[in-house]
């Protein structure tokens, strides 16, 4: 590999584990912290906030996946335009 193609994977492989650290530490914070934290509560619109907090986590954690694969796709098309070794 070239070093544009070398410097292209690193800064994607960097901002692809940016992107999944910080939805895993969001991810963390509402099923750990926020959604026990309001069942606990007693309430039941906390209770429901609970529930509907925990299926948006769901959907999003979804929409991260689907994002990631997206993108994945999206640099590997895009890596071919790039120089590489001819094998010729």
């Amino acid at each position: 590999m070239d070093q544009a193609r070398i410097k292209a994977v690193r800064s994607f492989a960097a901002g692809l584990f940016v992107r999944i650290a910080v939805a895993l530490a969001a991810l963390f914070v509402v099923i750990r912290i926020a959604i026990p934290y309001m069942v606990d509560a007693h309430n039941d619109v906390l209770f429901l906030g609970a529930v509907a907090l925990g299926l948006a986590s769901l959907f999003a954690a979804g929409w991260l996946g689907l994002s990631l694969w997206l993108s994945v796709t999206r640099f590997r098309r895009s890596l071919n335009g790039l120089e590489g070794p001819s094998s010729s």
